[in-house]
């Protein structure tokens, strides 16, 4: 059992809930709702609820208010696994809605604060949505944080208030918690991790890397401009039970080991611990070595300008990518948009995006996922800052370009509304 929580603003809120209620999925498959806390409709029986609607009475009691806060809303998704939810009926979803407001209102205990105060969702406008259109069927849940009391619920440590909540869940129901899968995964990897720098004959940070993605894991190495490793994550695709990917989990090198051994900072000090002789012969020869100076690297990827935005009716600016993930990029938005048409929406056509826009997305999404930064690329030529991307492989570029056009697709054209379709 997983709960997911993010902060949204006023604009991320209304796409979320367009796409809680009105996600464009196979027929049979659309968003059911569930369930909604204090909206006008909620004695009401037979009529269709509009997504314009549910933000329209949401923003009146935020305005009402009298509060001005950045991310007035809470998006959250409640996602227990296959195995937990394969034969769960209606009411068992909505006893799940209920069980996770329960423990999301109950008493949070914070490290840092002790014994905080829950949120009292009870006077919460919120609406809840089923998607089965996955493999693995999970709700989402907006949440107004201005209360009809017109407080605010805190925001501090959410994403630790939903882990709390979703252990409290798993154990009344006899489930594994979410933190026990994570907590085998770190010792797996830390495992493999002194495994092979036991097996190394010298340290080697990019040999390293190779062998732990040779065990099977995934690693996400971050380059400065000078392209010296600053720190890295290591994880895994999870699979689906079909045998698709589902999703891939990441974990920082802070976050494993012991006495965080498997920083880039303390591996080298790590591997000396594994090979004591090796690390005083290394040590003294060292020493006795005069100063070289070092040529100049050259990238491993050729990199060129191109546009990217953080929202398609954004200005654009330029960033220098390799041109194969650029390609894999423009290929995978052509997948991703296949069949869409402007002629099939309602909207006017100056609030539909265009191929080129969703792509200068896709392009931004890749940039959040490697963290690559936004720097605006120069002219020709190479790039010192283009070693950043040597630690990436071609299926690095391959993953992250179908995960950053299916992003940059939902984000571009989440607000749209096909024609002749009602709820």
């Amino acid at each position: 059992m997983v709960i997911k929580i993010q902060t949204a603003d006023s604009s991320h809120g209304h796409n979320a809930i367009n796409y809680a209620m009105d996600k464009n999925a196979k027929k049979g498959k659309e968003p059911e709702i569930l369930a909604t806390g204090n909206m006008p409709w909620d004695n009401i029986f037979g009529d269709p609820i509009e997504p314009r609607a549910v933000w329209d009475y949401m923003k009146i009691r935020q305005k009402n208010s009298g509060k001005n806060i950045e991310s007035p809303f809470f998006h959250i998704e409640l996602c227990p696994s296959k195995d937990e939810s394969g034969d769960f009926s209606k009411s068992d979803w909505l006893k799940l809605i209920d069980d996770s407001i329960k423990h999301l209102s109950g008493e949070f205990s914070s490290r840092m604060r002790g014994k905080v105060k829950g949120w009292d969702i009870n006077n919460c406008q919120w609406v809840a949505c089923l998607h089965t259109d996955t493999d693995k069927p999970h709700v989402h849940l907006i949440l107004n944080r201005i209360t009809e009391n017109n407080e605010v619920l805190d925001d501090t440590q959410y994403k630790d208030r939903a882990k709390q909540a979703a252990n409290n869940i798993a154990l009344e129901r006899g489930w594994i918690k979410a933190e026990s899968k994570t907590s085998k995964r770190k010792e797996d990897i830390h495992k493999d991790a002194i495994n092979i720098l036991f097996a190394m004959k010298k340290f080697d940070l990019e040999e390293y890397f190779k062998q732990m993605r040779l065990k099977g894991w995934i690693i996400d190495a971050k380059y400065d401009n000078k392209g010296i490793c600053r720190g890295y994550s290591v994880g895994e695709d999870i699979k689906k039970l079909s045998g698709g990917k589902s999703s891939t989990m990441l974990i920082q090198s802070s976050k494993l080991g012991f006495g965080r051994d498997l920083m880039v900072s303390r591996l080298q000090g790590t591997w000396n611990k594994l090979h004591p002789v090796q690390a005083q012969t290394v040590m003294a020869e060292k020493s006795m070595q005069k100063p070289r100076i070092q040529p100049s690297e050259k990238p491993k990827w050729l990199c060129d300008n191109y546009e990217a935005r953080k929202e398609w009716n954004d200005k654009g600016f330029k960033t220098r990518i390799p041109k194969i993930a650029y390609s894999s990029i423009f290929n995978a938005v052509e997948e991703e948009t296949k069949g869409f048409d402007k002629m099939n929406y309602r909207n006017p056509n100056s609030e539909i995006p265009d191929v080129l826009e969703i792509r200068a997305v896709a392009i931004f999404e890749f940039l959040m996922a490697a963290n690559a930064g936004t720097s605006v690329g120069g002219g020709g030529g190479g790039n010192q800052s283009d070693l950043r991307w040597d630690g990436k492989t071609k299926d690095d570029f391959e993953r992250m370009a179908h995960s950053a056009a299916r992003k940059a697709f939902g984000r571009c054209t989440s607000h749209l509304r096909k024609k002749g379709l009602h709820l």
